[in-house]
């Protein structure tokens, strides 16, 4: 995936690969330099395993095992949802509580929001199904 001068690669077990721009480091390895090659290996977080990633205007996200949102990079309307304004260098856990499958279903709204941040409503109406 691409976007934003940054491109992302999941290999098949899980790994992160991520290269180019990265002056808030969107790349996640703990840096600002920017990378020109793939080499820049990600699999620093204990007991996960990305299953899809996705990159953002100067933030990148990964989704992990459990719905779990791993996010680095720009955060000055925080992005990240860690509930900081804080840019981040490393891959940090998203505080939001999501529920997703990989199947699709017939469009319905969800009995409940699919993600939920801390502090934050949603009326049903506004809320996409992920399923």
């Amino acid at each position: 995936m691409a976007n934003n001068y940054i491109s992302q690669a999941l290999a098949a077990d899980g790994k992160l690969y991520t290269w180019g721009y990265n002056t808030y480091g969107q790349l996640g390895i703990n840096s600002t330099t920017n990378s020109t090659t793939p080499a820049a290996e990600y699999s620093g977080l204990t007991q996960w395993r990305g299953l899809a990633v996705g990159p953002g205007a100067n933030h990148a996200l990964v989704l992990g095992q459990g719905a779990a949102v791993f996010m680095a990079g720009y955060n000055s309307l925080g992005q990240l949802g860690d509930g900081t304004t804080t840019n981040s260098l490393v891959y940090i856990r998203n505080q939001a509580r999501c529920r997703w499958s990989s199947r699709p279903s017939r469009p319905r709204p969800p009995a409940r929001p699919p993600c939920a941040w801390p502090g934050l409503r949603l009326r049903r109406k506004a809320v996409p199904s992920l399923r």
